[in-house]
């Protein structure tokens, strides 16, 4: 019993779910060709005329990296979410230049 537990447990671990969500800017306009990766590998998707994304075949424990030029990088656990958010700030460095 105990051992189907621990089995149980492992499999949640390791279960793999589709993400999806938006990327905007801080005003909440969509962020055309995005791009969403999974940390530590070259998986990934871009965001659509809406800012829209979908990303399968993430674990739990993926964190996503956000990005857009001229916008600051930003990173989100997936964790139990299916639908993950973002609002990226406007990158400093690049608007004074």
């Amino acid at each position: 019993m105990v051992l189907l537990a621990f089995l149980t447990i492992g499999m949640q671990v390791f279960a793999q779910n589709s993400v999806s969500g938006k990327v905007t800017d801080t005003k909440g306009e969509p962020l055309v060709g995005a791009s969403v990766l999974i940390k530590g590998t070259n998986t990934g998707t871009m965001t659509d005329l809406d800012g829209q994304y979908k990303l399968p075949g993430v674990s739990a424990n993926s964190v996503l990296v956000f990005s857009s030029i001229g916008y600051e990088t930003k990173e989100a656990t997936v964790g139990s979410q299916k639908t993950i958010n973002v609002a990226l700030a406007d990158e400093a460095e690049f608007l004074d230049d």
